[in-house]
């Protein structure tokens, strides 16, 4: 797994926000009686190292999209290819019958209540209602 291009900046920006909670964590209570113990405070730095760093590996991840208009275009081209050797089209697997348009034709019985757009296993009943009681 590769480390994103940004990921160093973006962890340094969370350590430093992390450093700056543990100060005011361990600088919390004006009475030195009752401030954390520096366990307390080592353990909560040992999470926030931790947290920084997956939060800089995410936020980095998400920059690192690449959005090459080739790089898609070839990878559209290879899916289409891939699926046509498959023995399906693009269109089959999303459900769109190429031979009759989007949506197909309707009813099966192409009877009463024919609504374009509607797959055939819709009911009678509720065709006549979207159609407009034909």
């Amino acid at each position: 797994m590769a480390i994103p291009d940004y990921f160093y900046f973006i962890l340094g920006v969370c350590l430093l926000v992390s450093f700056c909670v543990v100060v005011f964590y361990a600088k919390r209570h004006p009475n030195p009686h009752f401030r954390p113990k520096k366990s307390d405070i080592g353990l909560v730095s040992f999470l926030l190292l931790f947290v920084s760093g997956g939060v800089a590996f995410m936020t980095a991840s998400a920059f690192d999209v690449d959005f090459d208009k080739e790089k898609m275009d070839k990878k559209m081209k290879d899916a289409k290819r891939a699926a046509d050797m498959k023995g399906t089209s693009v269109e089959s697997e999303l459900g769109v019958d190429p031979g009759k348009g989007r949506g197909g034709d309707g009813s099966a019985d192409g009877g009463e209540g024919d609504v374009p757009g509607l797959p055939s296993e819709v009911p009678k009943e509720f065709r006549e209602i979207i159609g407009g009681g034909k």
